[in-house]
């Protein structure tokens, strides 16, 4: 089976999962964090172009959007691109504003032109790919950034549970990881932080931060890398 093929299925996977479970009714507690440090003083925050990679079902979204940027968002999943609409009607974005974007995509490939956003964000998507992938998604990423703009995201580290279980793919990349948080969706990718350096290294400024942390009762280790990048 190729890459190709691989891919394929593995996206499948992804509209099986929106389409059969509630999902991420609440953004990441770091985006909020850093949204607010990064446009406290912004006045005009409408004329911020953010791009999220993975957006789901629109809980990040639906958060910045009550801040009043410009959106647009690429998921895998035709349901979870729905629901992501659906959320942002209720939070008063039109479907036509020309403040709102939204694809059913690929991440390896961004419909949008070069220098197009002023932030990309990931928050634990782009890491469901083999490396390949990963790198695609990560320098297109690059491409739709403006000069001087930056990619804010979140990736499993290697600490993380489940790591080196399921079947091994590549180095640190495992396909249906039989525990810890990313068990039962497919492709898995725990990263170093050689591996976050390596990635990113066609961004000009690059700062790494962790957090680790366990979930219920202490039996699941969690260890989550932080990546502000820019341009």
């Amino acid at each position: 089976m190729t890459l190709t093929d691989d891919m394929e299925r593995h996206l499948d996977g992804w509209e099986t999962v929106h389409s059969s479970r509630p999902w991420g009714e609440h953004p990441s507690e770091d985006l909020i964090r850093f949204i607010v440090r990064r446009y406290r003083d912004l006045s005009d925050r409408s004329a911020i172009r953010i791009v999220d990679i993975g957006c789901g079902p629109g809980a990040n979204l639906s958060f910045l959007a009550r801040e009043g940027f410009t959106l647009a968002g690429i998921d895998a999943s035709d349901t979870a691109i729905v629901t992501a609409r659906r959320r942002l009607q209720e939070a008063g974005i039109k479907i036509n504003d020309t403040r709102l974007d939204l694809r059913q995509g690929n991440f390896a490939a961004l419909p949008w032109p070069d220098e197009s956003f002023d932030l990309a964000i990931d928050m634990e998507s782009i890491y469901a790919n083999p490396m390949a992938v990963i790198r695609s998604c990560i320098n297109d990423a690059h491409r739709v950034l403006k000069p001087g703009s930056v990619f804010f995201g979140k990736m499993f580290g290697v600490k993380t549970t489940g790591h080196g279980t399921g079947e091994i793919y590549e180095t640190n990349t495992s396909r249906d990881p039989s525990e810890g948080p990313c068990g039962g969706f497919g492709f898995a990718h725990f990263f170093t932080r050689e591996e976050i350096e390596d990635v990113f290294s066609e961004f000009s400024i690059l700062s790494i931060d962790w957090l680790h942390r366990t979930d219920k009762g202490g039996t699941v280790s969690i260890f989550e890398w932080i990546v502000t990048a820019t341009k």
